[in-house]
């Protein structure tokens, strides 16, 4: 005879009480396996992106709110259609500035760790060229000598 085990709301209420660290795993593991079964990745990235998206939109609204109670302003009655797709423009424009920058330094970095390892590597060959004429050259002037000696 297999066992059953049937829990209520009651039941897990008690085995895993709200804010514990045990309840945060169950309902981690449970969004986990639904996600696995019933969702497809692609949805989900989708998903991602335009949560990014939506919470990029609203974080500037929200600043655009504050700007103008800052100043008293009442934002649905004062700001045109025009002025608000002016500040999100602007908006738009210091994220793209502020990407620029970052990947303007990063490229400066990959750019100056390339550079280096090209000198690098260089100085590598130029070492390893010049070592194996050394070497080619004394061999043969040992080999002229023992000839010389051998011919004695």
């Amino acid at each position: 005879m297999a066992l059953q085990l049937r829990l209520d709301a009651t039941a897990l209420a008690a085995l895993f009480p709200e804010g514990s660290e045990a309840r945060v795993e169950l309902q981690r593991a449970v969004t986990d396996e639904f996600i696995r079964k019933h969702l497809n990745s692609k949805l989900v990235a989708d998903e991602v992106v335009g949560l990014l998206n939506r919470a990029k939109q609203e974080a500037i609204t929200e600043a655009t709110r504050k700007l103008c109670d800052s100043h008293g302003w009442a934002y649905n009655n004062v700001l045109s259609d025009t002025f608000k797709a002016r500040i999100r423009e602007e908006a738009q424009h210091f994220v793209y500035d502020e990407t620029r920058k970052i990947v303007k330094a990063e490229c400066e970095r990959f750019s100056n760790n390339i550079e280096q390892t090209i000198i690098d590597r260089m100085e590598t060959l130029i070492d390893t060229t010049a070592r194996a004429h050394v070497s080619t050259k004394l061999k043969e002037r040992l080999n002229s000598a023992l000839d010389m000696l051998g011919k004695s």
